[in-house]
């Protein structure tokens, strides 16, 4: 009898429990893929200690910001009640800096949005070729993006045609927005590469006190009011490694350190030394997501995992499209070409001195590419990124700073 293939989200694996020997503490901070029932299930993360409203590990969810929820985007975990302070005190505290922080940060980011008195991506993209004074927040992530040359983020008008095949009911509707199926697509997303990919046609100018004009040559204006585009620059792909950064930052300047922040895209930063993390590695094998390996660190740690696959509701919804025969579709799109395009279904790169902004900044341009190039991904050493990913049943990591504790389904160290 012929199997038929599936596409499975990857089962529940009971954490490891980690010990640290100092004060002989049996921690219980672990961080394991598609472990919280609820909607973090999209970057599984949880610490491995009881959660409770009035003391241990307690999700701090946020506000609306504006109008508009990140509660599915983001995800904020703090171990409340081990200090001085009473855990409701601290809950109250932390949650408001925790919105006070999401109110500085979420609106200059947002591409889609204005808000009033702020210049951000929307008045930019509704502004081309204007000069405006920026917060200093914006100015210095787009200093960033500028200083590592990654032009993803003019990919916004090929993502804006592509992503109706996230929504799709099956693969008749699929193939309408795959530029692999869709020749007429596939030729206009070449066409308009050419002046995505080409600094002399868009680029984000930084022009010193704050500010910046979006650069948008005459040829691509006219291309893009014949084919009604009107959004030039997004984040998309890094908006929240900025976004969990300032919160990071925010929270260790205030003392506040005992937790981590995590995002459905992929990225988390934890801000303590006190805990022992476990982190899932995951791969692909015959249309199946297995947890390939188990890696603990004890330190802070930024870390960007890109995947092709989706590991919760939201994220299959908004960035991921498997097709009957398990063909992959998903967002981190090249920039030359604008399709998609991964080196391995996933790849985990991480760093203890950069943000993870920095770290995904560093590292997405060895992801997106039709194969895997071991020495560029090694190479990443010097600049203070790891990698790890899994090859031929092997779990290859390039640097130190975290150990493997565990090992399954037949896969090994590489």
């Amino acid at each position: 009898m012929k199997r038929e293939a599936k596409y499975t989200e990857p089962a529940v694996r009971r954490p490891t429990k980690v010990e640290l020997s100092d004060k002989n503490l049996k921690l219980r901070a672990a961080i394991v893929i598609v472990a919280i029932a609820i909607a973090v299930a999209a970057f599984g993360i949880f610490a491995k200690t009881c959660t409770s409203k009035e003391g241990g590990w307690t999700e701090i969810e946020s506000d609306s910001v504006e109008g508009i929820s990140y509660d599915n985007e983001l995800y904020f975990f703090y171990n409340l009640g081990t200090g001085e302070m009473s855990a409701t005190s601290e809950f109250k505290l932390v949650s408001n800096l925790y919105n006070k922080t999401l109110g500085e940060i979420a609106p200059l980011l947002d591409a889609y949005n204005s808000y009033d008195g702020v210049n951000n991506l929307y008045t930019l993209n509704r502004h081309p070729n204007e000069e405006f004074k920026v917060s200093r927040l914006l100015y210095e992530a787009l200093e960033l993006i500028d200083r590592y040359d990654v032009r993803n983020i003019y990919c916004t008008p090929v993502l804006e045609a592509y992503s109706g095949i996230f929504s799709a009911k099956d693969d008749s509707q699929a193939v309408l927005y795959d530029p692999y199926e869709n020749e007429a697509l596939r030729a206009y997303f070449a066409e308009l590469c050419a002046f995505v990919s080409d600094k002399q046609s868009v680029d984000v100018q930084l022009l010193g006190d704050n500010t910046v004009r979006l650069y948008v040559s005459e040829a691509y204006l006219a291309f893009a009011k014949e084919n009604d585009i009107r959004n030039y620059v997004d984040l998309w792909l890094f908006k929240n490694a900025f976004m969990i950064d300032h919160c990071v930052k925010t929270f260790t300047s205030a003392g506040y350190t005992n937790g981590y922040f995590i995002s459905f895209d992929g990225y988390m930063r934890n801000m303590d030394g006190k805990n022992a993390y476990d982190y899932d590695v995951h791969t692909l094998e015959n249309g199946q997501i297995l947890t390939a390996a188990i890696l603990t660190y004890d330190k802070p740690i930024s870390l960007a995992n890109y995947r092709i696959y989706a590991l919760g509701a939201y994220e299959k919804a908004s960035r991921v499209y498997v097709y009957k025969d398990l063909r992959f579709r998903h967002d981190y799109l090249d920039v030359s070409d604008g399709l998609c395009k991964a080196a391995s279904s996933e790849l985990i790169a991480y760093s203890f001195d950069k943000g993870c902004a920095e770290t995904a900044l560093l590292s997405i341009k060895p992801y997106i590419a039709e194969e895997l190039d071991a020495s560029a991904l090694a190479s990443l050493t010097a600049y203070g990124v790891n990698t790890i990913y899994v090859r031929d049943k092997k779990v290859v990591s390039n640097g130190d700073g975290v150990t493997f504790t565990a090992f399954y389904d037949g896969y090994a160290a590489g």
